[in-house]
């Protein structure tokens, strides 16, 4: 019986002595806090929907609100908007166009090696996408469309056009890996990475095309 129990006070402690320091290198490096952006309202009327709350709220030209991750941010075809987030990139949305923030998340811990992370979805409509200077910790901007996944660099600027039909990735500065999320393209043809003054398209269901030059700009 004394055996037994020192034998087993012997296992407990090794699996304390492993589980402990494990758990809180694990918590330290994954441990994550949530961010809000800014929400300017630049022409007519912009829309900011709750949809976890079924919560519309209109912003009118000139006013300015915080809102979290989840949020959807919609203007028509009269209005335009620009968000700031926590890193200071900028996104402006020119009419007709919608975009839900999935993601602002930074690490909660200084020593964490994982990037901060900004998540949208873009469901149709124009957009610019201003990318913030390299930071600490640095930011991974990533933009889903139903067509394309596309993975934005620091201190880059891109214009992005969505429909039903296709998304077009448009870089101004900076570098953009941009890969079709259909399953049904070889993964050697799946993926493009385009440079500055470099663009792309992706249709439903296809590879993204081969870079092309960037032959126009939604910024005037």
């Amino acid at each position: 019986l004394a055996w037994t129990v020192l034998l087993t006070s012997f296992a407990i402690f090794c699996i304390l002595a492993f589980s402990v320091p494990w758990g809180t290198r694990w918590y330290l490096t994954n441990a994550t806090k949530a961010h809000q952006a800014k929400v300017t309202c630049l022409e007519g009327t912009a829309v900011i929907e709750d949809p976890q709350h079924g919560i519309a709220t209109p912003l009118l030209k000139g006013e300015t609100i915080p809102i979290p991750e989840g949020s959807v941010v919609s203007v028509d075809e009269t209005a335009q908007a620009v968000l700031i987030f926590f890193d200071q990139s900028h996104l402006r949305l020119f009419p007709s166009t919608s975009v839900s923030l999935e993601r602002m998340r930074a690490p909660r811990f200084a020593s964490s090696p994982r990037p901060a992370q900004i998540g949208l979805y873009a469901r149709g409509g124009g957009l610019w996408i201003g990318t913030a200077l390299h930071g600490a910790p640095p930011v991974e901007l990533i933009l889903e469309t139903l067509q394309a996944h596309t993975v934005l660099s620091e201190n880059g600027s891109y214009t992005i056009e969505v429909s039903n039909e296709q998304t077009e990735v448009i870089v101004q500065r900076g570098t953009a890996e941009v890969k079709t999320t259909s399953l049904a393209v070889p993964e050697g043809n799946a993926t493009v990475v385009l440079s500055s003054r470099q663009r792309t398209v992706v249709g439903i269901g296809r590879a993204p095309l081969p870079p092309l030059k960037a032959a126009r700009d939604l910024i005037t």
